[in-house]
């Protein structure tokens, strides 16, 4: 995996100590990358540039546009969760 990743100047990170309950999180969001980003497009990152491009699109989408369920979001978009608990 290192060395695919290096590939596109990207490497991996670890959940820390006595923090398991973090895996299920990471889990379900890489799922969620797999299903919605990397499988659809992932042949067409080819570099550094066009990884940057395509996961700044798909982190946009995500946090604009996307319903989600996830982490007592209700359905909502992640922004208009955020502007109900920050609406300043």
């Amino acid at each position: 995996m290192n060395r695919l990743l290096a590939s596109v100047d990207a490497e991996t990170t670890w959940i820390g100590k006595a923090r398991k309950e973090q895996n299920g999180y990471v889990e379900r969001s890489h799922r969620t990358d797999d299903e919605e980003l990397y499988i659809p497009f992932g042949l067409e990152i080819k570099d550094t540039n066009s990884l940057f491009l395509i996961a700044y699109s798909w982190i946009r989408y995500y946090n604009t546009q996307r319903r989600n369920s996830g982490n007592n979001l209700n359905n909502k978009i992640p922004l208009e969760h955020a502007k109900e608990l920050m609406p300043t």
